[in-house]
């Protein structure tokens, strides 16, 4: 890959902020040899190096700057704008490398960790493995983000539902002038169980694989008692017919004599 032409045409011609071009110059200045030749994962650059080369002081617009407008009563104080710390000089860095690689197409890697950095690759491998590494973080974040929202709402609408049906539940209906809770009925938790299995009933070809992981986890609790003494004695008397129709045990031939087995099979069959 030859990612060098297009560098040097931004740096050229595009229109960058002082803060990128003052990465991306430093990025090309580490990152290829004087022969052109690029050192890819060996001209690795750490974050805390770049960080150091921005400007302290943030330019307008930048959101680590924060802005202390002139007093009423103190007219001779201007804006004055905070200077960056560590934080906010990484915070910077991380924004300008995303505009230089989304906005810019510049080609550059980041590998986390101890000995890690920001680099421009040598070859196709490298992209590669970059992207690779990358993929594999973000869906490992998406799946803990997932499963963590899930988790989140299924335990936020348990507490939800049992509070419902408590004192604390009561004391709110009083509060708000509501009609007091019918005893009689089921509980909050049950009600919602009801309406999602509901929903499962009235479209069973969509939540298949829902059903039967359902009918895996809790099909023997759901299934009521006399049901499942009426199978029992239903596979009973099925099992007695079975034995009843089961041809009679033929005689053991072994060892007969030739006359023998001859007679035996000459006789006409009595068997039903």
């Amino acid at each position: 890959m030859d990612s060098k032409r297009r560098i040097d045409a931004v740096l050229r011609y595009a229109k960058l902020d002082n803060d990128e071009r003052i990465i991306l110059e430093e990025l090309v200045r580490q990152g290829y040899a004087p022969n052109g030749q690029p050192y890819g994962r060996a001209g690795a650059i750490p974050a805390k190096e770049l960080a150091v080369l921005l400007p302290i002081v943030p330019e307008e617009g930048d959101e680590d700057a924060e802005i202390v407008r002139e007093q009423p009563d103190e007219p001779g104080i201007k804006k004055i704008r905070r200077k960056r710390g560590e934080q906010g000089l990484n915070r910077a860095l991380r924004r300008i490398i995303n505009r230089l690689v989304i906005r810019r197409g510049i080609p550059i890697m980041c590998e986390p960790g101890p000995g890690g950095g920001y680099y421009l690759p040598a070859g196709d491998e490298e992209v590669e493995a970059n992207h690779a590494r990358f993929h594999t973080r973000a869906m490992t974040g998406l799946m803990k983000a997932t499963r963590s929202r899930r988790s989140a709402y299924a335990d936020a609408v348990l507490q939800l539902t049992l509070g419902y049906d408590g004192p604390e539940g009561d004391a709110v209906r009083a509060r708000l002038g509501m009609p007091r809770r019918n005893v009689s009925s089921p509980p909050a938790w049950v009600q919602v169980v009801t309406k999602l299995l509901e929903r499962v009933k009235g479209d069973p070809q969509h939540y298949a694989d829902q059903i039967r992981c359902l009918q895996e986890q809790f099909g023997d609790i759901f299934v009521p008692r006399h049901k499942v003494a009426e199978l029992r004695d239903l596979s009973g008397r099925l099992q007695r017919v079975l034995r009843e129709l089961e041809p009679a045990e033929l005689p053991d031939r072994e060892g007969m004599t030739a006359e023998t087995a001859y007679a035996l099979h000459s006789q006409p069959d009595q068997r039903v």
